[in-house]
């Protein structure tokens, strides 16, 4: 019988690209728990780096809020969950 954690299971829902541009958005905020980003700074889409952020918001791990062309704001409300996700991305 295979266990498989929430978190294993959140970053297995996100795709490659969606991955990639959460793992850049973890390196990009370097443990802060909330402050403002503008996603053009990281790599990916805006487009889908919002769609990674949005799925990591269902489930309860961060907030976010769109400042329009000041950038995002983000708050952690979860950042052990965060940690494991990116650490069980591929």
């Amino acid at each position: 019988m295979i266990i498989i954690t929430t978190t294993e299971l959140i970053s297995r829902c996100l795709s490659r690209t969606e991955g990639f541009a959460v793992k850049e958005f973890f390196k990009a905020i370097k443990g802060e728990e909330k402050g403002n980003m503008n996603m053009r700074t990281l790599s990916a889409t805006n487009s889908i780096t919002v769609a990674a952020l949005r799925k990591l918001e269902i489930v309860g791990i961060l907030k976010t809020r769109s400042l329009g062309a000041k950038g995002t704001r983000y708050q952690i409300l979860n950042m052990a969950a965060l940690k494991d996700v990116v650490r069980n991305l591929k």
